[in-house]
């Protein structure tokens, strides 16, 4: 027969666990509360910005392409790699604000979009890396454990991949969409499910498009071959210099693989796939510290990545804003300084390290 001396540790024990969980949801849910008074959006922020973007991005590289003087093709190209990049990132931007920005998705394709094969449409799911429900599971298009993973994996897999994206770009947005008059349905519909959606989870599998759905792919994919093949007739009839290719991809690459790193520390992945709590959730995902460098990698307040999580409404120019904010109330700070980190090496090591502890664990090593 149990003793009764010792039942009554083991609920002494869950009604502590219990009670720090629910201080744990109440600092969030306050946290959450006081973002409020920033999701203002700025729409004349955001054209300015796209724009600007836009016209020093394209102009760069094309002043860097003609350039005859080494120093200014460098210092075009480094400008170009910058603006294009920030430009690109404005994909996570629409999704969150297209339905108080008019146009905006529409300009940013024609802008970014359709050029660099990064049609709007390939990151309209998005939202379920934010719902609590999905986030942290297999049916989260962003997220997968990377504690399984080698050291030399984690620190240049995204390198190789970002060398190797314009290549699978071209196959899959330059050259497919010709053959799609002569595709049947169901292979366009496998293509919407399988290689139309930007991912960090492998074993995501998009759900079958709707008829609208498969419309809008059919469409920018169209638009994005196109964009392809007049850069290559302005090459051919020698409108533009074939530095201009090489221009584009390693502007498109360097972008690619800083994006792809900002990734990699948005979350700690230290967890196996399963349901979080909105505490969870908001510990599980980082914010760096303000300084130049992180602002440059990680452009449009990604760098506030927690905060991001917490109020999803929260426009990017206004994230810096309520960081400050959280950081000058005492009461708010501690548990918002529990997601900060100083910078990609701190969260890269923490996640090396946690993957060989688990290797450990599980016998592995």
């Amino acid at each position: 027969m149990t003793d009764l001396a010792e039942i009554v540790p083991v609920r002494s024990n869950l009604s502590k666990t219990s009670a720090r969980v629910s201080r744990s949801s109440s600092a969030v849910n306050e946290l959450a509360r006081a973002l409020t008074p920033y999701t203002k959006i700025s729409p004349r922020r955001f054209w300015a910005d796209l724009l600007l973007c836009a016209l020093l991005g394209w102009g760069a590289l094309i002043w860097a392409a003609f350039a005859v003087d080494t120093g200014e093709k460098i210092l075009g190209f480094i400008l170009a790699t910058v603006f294009l990049y920030r430009g690109s990132t404005f994909i996570h931007e629409v999704v969150h604000v297209e339905n108080r920005l008019p146009g905006f998705r529409l300009a940013f394709n024609i802008l970014f979009g359709f050029p660099n094969a990064y049609p709007c449409y390939i990151y309209d799911l998005h939202f379920l890396h934010h719902q609590t429900r999905s986030f942290g599971t297999e049916q989260d298009p962003e997220y997968a454990p990377r504690t399984h993973q080698s050291a030399l994996n984690i620190i240049f897999g995204p390198l190789v991949a970002a060398f190797l994206l314009p290549v699978v770009q071209t196959l899959r947005f330059g050259l497919l969409p010709l053959l799609y008059p002569v595709l049947p349905r169901a292979v366009k519909a496998w293509l919407f499910q399988r290689f139309s959606t930007l991912i960090f989870n492998e074993s995501f599998c998009r759900p079958a498009p709707t008829p609208k759905e498969l419309r809008v792919m059919v469409w920018s994919d169209i638009l994005c071959a196109s964009y392809r093949w007049v850069a290559i007739a302005l090459l051919v009839t020698g409108i533009l210099p074939p530095s201009f290719l090489l221009l584009w991809y390693g502007a498109f690459v360097l972008g690619s693989a800083m994006n792809m790193y900002r990734a990699l520390v948005n979350h700690d992945y230290s967890k196996p796939f399963g349901v979080h709590t909105r505490e969870e959730q908001f510990l599980q995902s980082n914010t760096l510290v303000p300084r130049i460098w992180n602002e440059l990698w990680a452009p449009l307040a990604l760098s506030y990545h927690s905060l991001h999580h917490l109020s999803p409404a929260i426009p990017y120019h206004q994230l810096p804003k309520a960081h400050r904010h959280v950081m000058k109330d005492k009461h708010l700070r501690a548990l918002y300084e529990r997601t900060l980190k100083t910078g990609p090496v701190e969260i890269v090591s923490d996640l090396i390290r946690s993957g060989r502890m688990t290797t450990h664990v599980n016998g592995r090593g």
